[in-house]
């Protein structure tokens, strides 16, 4: 794993979040 500049692990964190609140809303929308 490379090291990563702050604004790219800052990116990265931003993408994890919005996947992770789309599959809980696919979860929801499911039950």
């Amino acid at each position: 794993v490379l090291a990563r500049p702050g604004a790219w692990r800052l990116l990265d964190g931003l993408v994890a979040a919005t996947m992770l609140v789309m599959g809980g809303s696919l979860l929801v929308r499911t039950f």
